[in-house]
């Protein structure tokens, strides 16, 4: 008698052909590196594992037994070829890539009216006109100079200076948006933008219209400008709305 669940010869014939594929395209090779990963928790057939970053995966007994991996009895790490840590984890480096940059973006789009409200301190304040945003311009095919990601402070003078490119009517309350993303293609023209309203925090996304020269010329001749600008120690998104902040409290405390 067996707890196993009972499949179908269909789908043992899938399960096998799937396990034969993992254990072929990601053969190892025999002069390979062997990488200790931890096993952070078990779970009847079930393994959870972590690699030195901290990332974790989730695999099959069988993957294990199928590449012939075996459990180093003094660490209790599972021995896998660098091959394999790269097959399992690769995914998920680029899933938590992805997630951080929605993170940022989201993070960017809702702070437009604090930074539209401070465009000037942060015109004049090195440290925070430095400082890293998600924006940059996504193209369709090929790319440009000076595409991004812009510092904070290029962004500022963008909206400031060429207003007429860079704003539209808030469908919500009639004041103003600012386009903070956008995307296109030189070629056809056609663009696709996002933007944020300075007075009530409306948000609209992937509208398509405009014309992509008349976004990207200006942000790009005056990104043109800041080429020589440090990149080392910049101030993080986060840390420029920390100091903003931390301005704002200063004053009302005076």
């Amino acid at each position: 008698m067996t707890d196993r669940k009972q499949h179908s010869p269909k789908q043992q014939q899938a399960e096998t052909s799937f396990r034969t594929f993992s254990r072929q395209a990601d053969a190892p090779r025999p002069d390979e590196k062997i990488i200790p990963t931890a096993i952070v928790e078990r779970q009847g057939r079930i393994y959870t594992l972590q690699d030195r970053e901290g990332l974790q995966h989730r695999i099959d007994e069988s993957l294990i037994t199928d590449n012939g991996l075996h459990i180093d009895a003094r660490s209790g790490a599972l021995l896998v070829p660098e091959s394999l840590v790269r097959a399992w984890f690769e995914p998920v480096r680029r899933e938590r890539q992805r997630q951080e940059e929605q993170r940022l973006w989201d993070l960017f789009a809702e702070s437009v009216p604090l930074f539209w409200r401070h465009g000037e301190r942060i015109l004049t304040d090195p440290q925070l006109f430095a400082a890293r945003t998600p924006m940059r311009i996504t193209m369709a095919y090929g790319s440009m100079k000076d595409s991004g990601p812009y510092p904070l402070g290029v962004v500022v003078r963008a909206w400031s200076e060429y207003e007429e490119n860079y704003t539209r009517v808030c469908p919500k309350c009639g004041g103003q948006m600012l386009i903070h993303s956008f995307s296109g293609s030189p070629l056809s023209g056609r663009s696709s933008h996002s933007a944020t309203c300075t007075a009530c925090g409306n948000q609209q996304r992937h509208v398509d219209e405009g014309s992509f020269g008349r976004l990207a010329a200006p942000i790009t001749h005056i990104a043109s400008q800041y080429r020589d600008l440090p990149q080392d120690n910049t101030m993080s998104l986060e840390q420029a709305i920390e100091k903003i902040h931390s301005g704002d409290i200063n004053q009302a405390n005076k």
